[in-house]
């Protein structure tokens, strides 16, 4: 059984039959992710490898579970949000087809082009044309190229993704 804590909740996706925990401390998902992890296509009859940047709560991951049984990575800063996508991972039980990394993304390893396909739904806002920054640190991060800029991102998505590779990215 997993535990919620204080001011978490129990979300479904009832299209993909999956759980997500989130909590109003942190930045919920939104319509963004759901569109960008429809949009992505996977292959049905081969194994791929797949990682989805700046993770957040593995939204991504777990909706794209239900269309492949291929394993799924993600990478997320925020060791709460890790933590909460892990447990997320555990509620829907797959652990043996979800890893979420902890860490910072531009300090992720890149000396393979090892994945086919990678996704981001990524900070949208530049810090410094930001009229209004949010109060909560976390959905900061979440919103503004903090501690993440487009370039790094994309660079980073260059030494990671195979020839050929695919990119699904949402961004305004």
């Amino acid at each position: 059984m997993v535990e919620l804590k204080e001011f978490e909740r129990i979300d479904y996706l009832f299209r993909e039959n999956r759980k997500i925990i989130q909590s109003k401390r942190f930045f919920s998902f939104s319509l963004d992710a759901v569109l960008l992890a429809d949009f992505v296509n996977l292959p049905q009859k081969r194994q791929f490898k797949y990682l989805d940047f700046c993770s957040g709560n593995g939204i991504i991951p777990i909706i794209l579970s239900a269309k492949t049984t291929n394993p799924l990575e993600g990478i997320e800063l925020q060791s709460e949000l890790v933590e909460m996508a892990r447990r997320s991972i555990e509620l829907n039980q797959l652990e043996n087809q979800i890893t979420i990394h902890e860490g910072d993304l531009n300090e992720f390893p890149h000396g393979n082009a090892d994945y086919d396909f990678i996704t981001c739904n990524p900070p949208y806002f530049l810090l410094e044309n930001s009229k209004e920054i949010h109060r909560l640190t976390s959905h900061h991060l979440a919103r503004h190229e903090v501690s993440l800029t487009m370039d790094q991102w994309l660079f980073k998505a260059s030494k990671l993704l195979k020839d050929k590779g695919r990119l699904y990215i949402v961004h305004r």
